[in-house]
């Protein structure tokens, strides 16, 4: 590892750290769920103010971009390289499992608040909003879930390397001017 010059375009760094730095897989995780539950926080009175106001379905899906985003540009801070392959992959998964158990978590709390048994039926019901939806999603909601599951791995996979990128590209623009 170069020690005190700067070599952003590899996995080395500057700084008194080596490339065996472990990643900070726990404060990356502590970031994306912050950011994650804050803007979901700030959607819910966004929501409760304007009831109206339309928003796209993929509405948790950008959050979890701007959350995997912040968590990238966190941990560049911290360790000054960027993230492996394999290290982008774990705290993907990690992240993945995060927002499943919030969604869980957050139907659960729905449900509860209504009266209603947290079920399968009870779960499509509030994601259609409709009491009796026009066809049977039950027994592909496993599938539902999985493909969701996927599609959120790989888009907090590539917004992670994304916020490390731009971090470590500030930085060096920074050490560039001299400050």
């Amino acid at each position: 590892a170069l020690v005190g010059k700067v070599a952003w375009n590899s996995t080395e760094r500057i700084g008194p750290m080596t490339l065996t730095d472990k990643m900070p897989l726990g404060r990356m995780l502590a970031i994306f769920a912050g950011t994650f539950v804050a803007g979901n926080v700030a959607l819910a009175v966004l929501t409760y103010f304007l009831p109206d106001l339309p928003l796209p379905s993929s509405t948790g899906m950008i959050l979890a971009m701007a959350a995997a985003l912040a968590a990238g540009q966190g941990v560049a801070a911290r360790l000054g390289r960027k993230l492996r392959t394999g290290e982008k992959a774990v705290f993907a998964a990690y992240a993945t499992i995060l927002n499943l158990v919030f969604a869980v978590a957050v139907f659960w709390v729905l449900l509860a608040y209504v009266g209603l048994p947290f079920t399968a039926q009870n779960v499509v019901m509030v994601m259609t909003g409709e009491t009796m939806p026009k066809a049977d999603i039950g027994p592909f909601l496993p599938w539902i879930i999985g493909i969701g599951a996927a599609v959120s791995f790989l888009v907090t996979f590539f917004f992670v390397g994304l916020g490390v990128s731009s971090q470590l590209k500030a930085l060096e623009r920074k050490a560039a001017k001299g400050k």
